[in-house]
């Protein structure tokens, strides 16, 4: 949407100085940048349930108590 000067209603003692097809205002819409959420990297280093840890990774507390 544009409002030009010749949009806007003048009474009739009023004499303008800008051109009458001079650009007011135009009005753009907003385009929206769609992200898709990140995994934090804390919880990918977490390995699933079942998944092998990597080498030098500790193994998660569960999974500590069950090896010994």
């Amino acid at each position: 949407m544009e409002l030009r000067v010749s949009d806007i209603p003048v009474p009739k003692n009023v004499t303008l100085l800008e051109d009458a097809d001079e650009l007011v205002v135009k009005i753009v819409h907003k385009r929206e940048l769609k992200v898709e959420e990140e995994i934090p990297a804390a919880e990918a280093a977490v390995p699933a349930e079942g998944e092998a840890v990597a080498e030098g990774e500790a193994p998660a507390a569960e999974e500590a108590e069950t090896e010994e």
